[in-house]
């Protein structure tokens, strides 16, 4: 079992003319961790999905993983 948790926040900084166009700039920021409870094994092979290009993680029972 894991219990995944998320914060995240967006500002946007109001509407601005460039190049005869309008424009609207942001910021978004984030960060997540996932904190593993492994009952009856010593370990959990997490990997991403699909297209997931990034490194492969081993978490042991309540190990987190934060990504920012």
């Amino acid at each position: 079992m894991g219990f995944l948790y998320d914060v995240n926040a967006a500002w946007n900084f109001g509407q601005r003319q460039f190049l005869n166009a309008r424009f609207s700039p942001y910021l978004v920021v984030g960060a997540g961790g996932l904190t593993s409870e492994i009952r009856d094994g010593s370990a959990a092979f997490v990997n991403g999905g699909g297209t997931a290009t990034g490194p492969a993680h081993v978490l042991h029972d309540r190990d987190t993983f934060f990504d920012g």
